[in-house]
Parts: C-alpha cells; sequence; structure tokens
C-alpha cells in the first residue's frame, strides 16, 4: 500500500534493506533460495522508516527497457539515501543541541 503517483507509489516492505541486500548475495550460493525464503518472514523490530520503499508499476512499452532487476537497484538506492538523509538529520540536531548546551555553559 501506499500513495500512488503515475505508476509509482511509496510503500513498506516487510524487510530491512540489509535483509535484502543479504538475501541478495546469497542468491548464487547453496544457502541462498533458504535466505531468500527467511527475508519475507518479517522482521519484528523493523521500524517505519527502515521498511519505506518506491514501488513502481511498468507497463508496456516500458517494460521492455526497465527490467524488475533495474527497479530493485533503484529501490535498494532509494531506501539506502532515503535512511541516509535520516541520519544526517539526527547529526544535525545533536550537533545544534551540542551547541546550545555549549553556549548555555558559556562555551565559545
Amino acid at each position: 500500500g501506499g500513495t500512488k503517483g503515475e505508476g509509482v507509489s511509496a510503500g513498506f516492505k516487510e524487510y530491512s534493506l540489509v535483509s535484502h541486500l543479504d538475501a541478495i548475495h546469497s542468491w548464487g550460493s547453496e544457502e541462498g533460495g533458504d535466505k531468500f525464503k527467511d527475508l519475507y518472514k518479517g522482521n519484528g523490530d523493523l521500524k517505519g522508516l527502515e521498511a519505506i520503499v518506491l514501488e513502481m508499476d511498468v507497463k508496456w512499452p516500458v517494460e521492455l527497457v526497465v527490467s524488475k532487476k533495474a527497479i530493485t537497484k533503484y529501490q535498494l538506492l532509494f531506501r539506502h539515501l532515503f535512511f541516509a538523509k535520516h541520519v544526517e538529520m539526527r547529526l544535525r540536531l545533536g550537533w545544534k543541541d551540542g551547541m546550545t548546551v555549549k553556549r548555555a555553559k558559556g562555551g565559545s
């Protein structure tokens, strides 16, 4: 589910970015199939921020050019950059709070 646009929607996955990458990495190995099945069992401690993903509904003739593999790569990239932006915002707030405390104590 999510917000619908022109073929693009925002939704939530039941697995984390790290779990997804781990499953893709082990896809070719002997235990890869089992890890990929485990991926969809869900992750009880997954937060909303870690689960957000963009999904794209590709119709003909675009599906001839944009493959499912390419869409998966863009999803992984989006999830990574989205989380990196969250970390940046948290760091900025932490720095700002630290500077406020420093000024309150009389430091320069």
